[in-house]
């Protein structure tokens, strides 16, 4: 039982710290509802499952070597400078208008959802998370775990991801209703910064490798 709750904390901790996946999943649930914020989750998820497979099949070295941490500084940097003009240039009074556009779901859904795999795909900050975190979780269960526990243990883990995700897009979608325009405008600001932030901070550690 302890364990069990110990590996839903951990991902629950994995997930927690505010970066370019928390800050989307609070962009899409302003604009498009709850189901917006938990698609942009559920595409980091699937992003996060392929990165735990890479890793229990021990192929973490590809993603760890110098040519693919290139490549996904660059591509990390790119994109979120576009998620962040794109943020930028949507005026905090156009929430209202995105969430009440006749869209289908499955479009809405799949577009946020799209938007999160790749985010969770091209950050360098994910990956080496998940590598040092979950990678020495992992050697220490193969040592002492059958497959079906360690299995076990990643579903929990999981578990412990989506609460989080469902929580943050919760809480925004329905605290939204109660903000006032200028609240509303600060926060489309600093979510639009931080992004901002990252793409920066992608591109300066793209700098450094290319000039070593």
């Amino acid at each position: 039982m302890i364990t069990a709750i110990s590996a839903i904390i951990l991902g629950i901790s994995l997930a927690a710290p505010v970066g370019p996946i928390c800050l989307e999943i609070i962009n899409r649930t302003l604009r498009n509802g709850f189901l917006g914020g938990i698609a942009v989750g559920i595409g980091g998820m699937t992003a996060d499952a392929l990165f735990m497979t890479t890793i229990y099949f021990g192929l973490g070295s590809l993603l760890t070597h110098e040519i693919t941490q290139l490549c996904l500084y660059l591509c990390g940097c790119l994109f979120l400078a576009y998620l962040s003009i794109r943020t930028f240039q949507k005026a905090p009074q156009s929430l209202w208008k995105d969430r009440h556009l006749n869209r289908p779901k499955k479009t809405i859904f799949w577009n946020c959802f799209y938007t999160g795999l790749m985010i969770a795909l091209i950050n360098p900050i994910n990956i080496m998370f998940w590598f040092g975190i979950y990678g020495s979780v992992l050697s220490e269960l193969i040592q002492q775990s059958s497959d079906s526990v360690i299995l076990w243990h990643s579903l929990l883990i999981f578990t412990g991801i989506l609460l989080w995700n469902m929580n943050l897009s919760f809480l925004t979608h329905f605290s939204s209703f109660l903000m006032k325009p200028k609240v509303l405008k600060w926060l489309n600001f600093t979510a639009a910064s931080m992004l901002a932030y990252f793409s920066i901070h992608f591109g300066i550690q793209f700098y450094h490798l290319i000039s070593v």
